[in-house]
């Protein structure tokens, strides 16, 4: 069994800090999370649901039942011990089936919130949630007025992750400062509880980052979580818990705050076309997955070699906005790389990789590249297959 205990919670005007004990043999003995806001908080957190999302992949993975000795929203318990877990097990096969119990929840202590957050990472996704949720046509339930930043794993292990999460902290606080508009930080040892392959960062994201969200429950009635895939795309894969998101956040809601995924009826090239329109965007858009090491030397925003800077590049050069991002990308490196790009994404698209895929098909609806439709005629479905297909591109190029 892996039980939490002696949840001892510090709070202050704008800060709050709580951390627990942790009794298992193969787990770091205390788990904390340390957030800041600028709004005065209420009465300390009462539920202890943040806990509970915390160490649910950690304890399925072990088989081990999880006791909280503190109290968790009773929908969410509800669905904790038998949807969300379901779901999880479709996803990953190697997790059990547990038991989750907590003292009794009662009547929560603090107001409901009156946010509507996002998290923002400069990302495609999250500029393009708030394109659209604070537009002037947008439902008051659903009008953006609170923006994130966590560091749950993203920024990469504990140990080195201060300097970059302290950056991703002011950024956040200027940005939503500029825009009028609330903001919330949380750091926290998590990481160290998901150490195992099977457990990274991507196919354990969505949760990590919604145990943040509910560690200021309070705070929100509603948060907008930037999909990283479209609708179309869901259970298409078991390598990204990203794909499972329209299924699974609606599940993690509480009596006191609704999740809902943001923007998942866009393409990604639809969501581009909204980015590049937002002013905000075209001085701090950030795409880039290269290392730590890698980002803290370049001179701009984003390295614009890895994959995820160039099929960006690839995307605003076919709206022809590219000119417009010159701040934040080496615009001389793509051009000068262009062509190299564009077949890199062609074989990502053969592969069925759903955002090279619309790349693609969004240079062949703009009519840029007669050549692309004979990367159809070639299946990626043996060495032979894939030797052709290299010298295809290389006679067309």
């Amino acid at each position: 069994m892996i039980s939490v205990s002696n949840i001892h919670a510090q709070q202050y005007e704008t800060t709050r800090k709580i951390s627990c004990d942790v009794s298992s043999k193969d787990l770091p003995e205390y788990l904390v999370f340390d957030g800041e806001t600028n709004q005065p908080l209420n009465a300390p957190a009462y539920l202890c649901d943040w806990i509970a999302i915390a160490l649910l992949y950690p304890a399925m993975l072990r088989g081990a039942p999880l006791h909280i000795e503190g109290p968790i929203s009773p929908t969410l318990l509800f669905n904790l011990n038998n949807d969300i877990q379901d779901l999880l097990r479709h996803f990953n096969p190697a997790l059990f089936k547990i038991q989750i119990t907590a003292l009794p929840a009662g009547m929560t202590s603090s107001k409901p919130g009156t946010d509507t957050g996002s998290g923002f990472s400069a990302g495609v996704d999250s500029f393009a949630t708030l394109a659209v949720h604070t537009s002037g046509d947008t439902a008051p339930f659903y009008q953006l007025s609170s923006l994130s930043t966590f560091n749950v794993g993203a920024m990469g292990p504990v140990a080195g992750s201060a300097a970059i999460y302290q950056r991703y902290c002011q950024r956040v606080q200027k940005f939503a400062t500029q825009s009028g508009l609330n903001w919330t930080t949380v750091n926290s040892n998590l990481s160290d509880f998901y150490v195992e392959a099977d457990a990274n960062f991507i196919r354990t994201s969505t949760l990590r980052n919604i145990a943040a969200v509910l560690f200021f429950q309070d705070l929100h009635k509603c948060y907008l979580y930037s999909s990283s895939y479209s609708y179309s795309h869901t259970n298409q894969s078991h390598a990204e818990i990203t794909y499972y998101e329209s299924i699974l956040l609606p599940l993690l809601s509480t009596e006191n705050i609704v999740f809902t995924l943001a923007c998942a009826g866009l393409e990604r090239s639809q969501k581009i076309a909204k980015v590049a329109a937002y002013p905000p965007s075209r001085h701090l858009l950030d795409v880039c997955v290269s290392p730590t090491e890698t980002r803290d030397t370049i001179q701009k925003n984003n390295c614009s070699q890895c994959r995820k800077c160039t099929r960006t590049m690839l995307n605003l050069d076919i709206l022809g906005v590219l000119e417009d991002f010159s701040d934040v990308f080496d615009l001389e490196y793509f051009r000068a790389n262009r062509e190299a790009i564009i077949k890199q994404c062609a074989i990502g698209a053969l592969k069925r990789l759903p955002l090279d895929s619309d790349v693609i098909q969004l240079m062949r609806a703009a009519g840029h590249d007669a050549r692309l439709p004979l990367f159809d005629r070639v299946k990626l479905n043996s060495r032979k297959a894939k030797a052709k297909l290299r010298a295809a591109l290389s006679m067309s190029s």
